[in-house]
């Protein structure tokens, strides 16, 4: 009796121990991934990549490459070079900006220049939207209505993380507006944060 007492507490131990070193072997899984941005669904060489057609995956550490993206926004109104699967995880070297394209269907595009000291305050990134407003003469704040960003560039229009103008991209009435209201004083950019 005192044989199998003795035998049966060395399996509950070997059985302890053994789910101890699962739940270790999975934490310590979990610790070693890095998120990337992966496609959900092909999408065709020359194609603009939109935040619905994308994911944010774990992979493992060591499988990491320089060339992974690992942020939403760096993918988000950029256009792919090659055709993707679903999928697939998304590299640097497969993306371009999207800049100078044709709008979608009922926008239009133009640009805005940016004051100095706007350029410097904060930053832009392709894809994300914002409010144009107007300010003029007398100080008064107009809001010309919302735009997406689809490119950054200096005073050289090469592509910079601190732009002069702005390729900006609109339903028709806003970019219309925009363009009327040009020379009627000087036009910001307004970022929102998320409501809640």
């Amino acid at each position: 009796m005192k044989r199998l007492i003795t035998v049966g507490a060395v399996l509950l131990l070997g059985l302890i121990l053994t789910v101890m070193e699962i739940n270790w072997i999975q934490n310590e899984k979990k610790m070693d991934a890095v998120p990337v941005v992966a496609l959900t669904k092909s999408i065709e060489a020359g194609s603009t990549i939109k935040k619905t057609d994308l994911v944010i995956k774990e992979i493992d550490k060591s499988l990491w490459s320089e060339g992974y993206v690992d942020k939403l926004e760096d993918v988000v109104g950029k256009t792919l070079l090659i055709g993707m699967q679903g999928h697939s995880v998304v590299t640097k070297g497969s993306l371009k900006e999207n800049a100078y394209t044709s709008p979608e269907s009922g926008n239009a595009i133009t640009t805005i220049k940016l004051a100095p000291e706007e350029a410097l305050c904060w930053t832009l990134s392709t894809g994300e939207p914002v409010n144009v407003v107007l300010v003029d003469s007398m100080l008064v704040l107009r809001d010309l209505g919302e735009v997406t960003v689809k490119g950054l560039y200096d005073n050289y229009l090469m592509d910079s993380d601190v732009p002069v103008y702005v390729l900006v991209e609109g339903s028709r009435k806003t970019i219309e507006k925009i363009v009327t209201h040009r020379e009627s004083g000087q036009m910001e950019l307004l970022k929102r944060g998320d409501e809640k």
